[in-house]
């Protein structure tokens, strides 16, 4: 990404990020920390298996469910959690780990230059300029960020909400991969809490799923999904 000498760098006993981010000749004039995507295989392998677990959840609780005679529902009524359990067994997550990577935070918090293992990538991307809407709208897009509008407005010029969605948990994921839940009021504010490179996701309503007493389980998991996507199509671009 956007550092002066991109490149594979060997990790030596104890070094930390800001080392290598030295070594790499620092971040270059066009580059957006705020935006960073730092990534790590054993938290790769650790979503793995926690997408994996779900999946088993999921299974469990429709078993569960038919087993103990609560559900009485077609195979055209299960096919949306079939896919879900396809999509979280498929999956290859790339392992993000949240952190902060400005060199001057770096310096003066000696608590957030962390140590780096083998393996670990930390991409850098240029400064964006668009937000992002996906989800339950009919037409996931990006459009040119103003920092005057509405998170409304964005969803209207991605073709407005589903009948399938659930208007009352939308989420933003900032750049650097925190996730901030909004409220309705929230909705039509002229001034919301988006930055540059922001993806407003809007979620499935789980209450379809009521049936399976399983709300709970599926919201989060949709969650960690739009999280997962958001991650990799930054470092796509």
């Amino acid at each position: 990404g956007e550092v002066k000498f991109p490149g594979t760098y060997t990790v030596q006993r104890g070094d930390r990020l800001l080392d290598v981010l030295e070594r790499a000749g620092g971040v270059s004039d066009q580059g957006y920390t705020f935006g960073s995507v730092f990534t790590r295989k054993k938290i790769a392998e650790q979503q793995k298996i926690s997408f994996n677990q779900s999946a088993d959840l999921l299974e469990q609780s429709i078993a569960d469910a038919i087993t103990t005679g609560s559900l009485a529902v077609s195979g055209d009524a299960l096919r949306p959690i079939s896919v879900l359990i396809s999509r979280l067994r498929n999956l290859e997550p790339i392992g993000r780990l949240i952190l902060d990577t400005d060199p001057l935070t770096l310096r003066t918090d000696p608590h957030k230059n962390i140590l780096l293992e083998d393996g670990d990538n930390l991409y850098i991307p240029m400064r964006p300029s668009s937000v992002n809407v996906v989800g339950e709208v009919y037409a996931p897009s990006a459009h040119a960020f103003n920092s005057n509008v509405s998170i409304e407005h964005y969803v209207k010029k991605a073709g407005g909400f589903r009948n399938t969605a659930d208007i009352s948990n939308i989420y933003i994921i900032l750049p650097n991969g925190e996730s901030t839940q909004i409220g309705r009021r929230i909705l039509s504010n002229r001034k919301p809490n988006l930055v540059p490179g922001s993806t407003i996701v809007v979620p499935r309503d789980p209450r379809p799923f009521d049936w399976l007493v399983m709300t709970k389980t599926i919201a989060p998991i949709f969650a960690n999904l739009a999280t997962s996507a958001a991650a990799i199509a930054a470092i796509d671009n």
